[in-house]
């Protein structure tokens, strides 16, 4: 998404920075594979991070958090306006 200029939130992953641990759990247990997560399971974690520094809140989109709060002040008004006028 940054290579190609695409404004992105965040990312779906959870699993991903840890599966790759299942098959150590299952070999050595459960010191193995905390082992494990306190090696590569933070290196996953601190790429992850790395990434999502190009990653903007999902307001921005919508020029900014105080934007979407205004627009819905508005709407509100204009809602309420329109249901006196019935």
């Amino acid at each position: 998404a940054i290579e190609a200029k695409v404004n992105f939130a965040g990312v779906l992953c959870g699993r991903a920075t840890w599966k790759e641990g299942i098959p150590v759990y299952a070999k050595g247990g459960f010191k193995a594979f905390e082992d494990w997560l306190s090696d590569r399971g933070v290196q996953n974690i601190k790429a992850l991070n790395e990434v999502l520094k190009g990653a903007q809140p999902w307001y921005a989109k919508y020029g900014g958090m105080d934007k979407i709060l205004a627009d819905t002040a508005v709407e509100s008004k204009s809602a309420a306006a329109t249901r006196l006028a019935w």
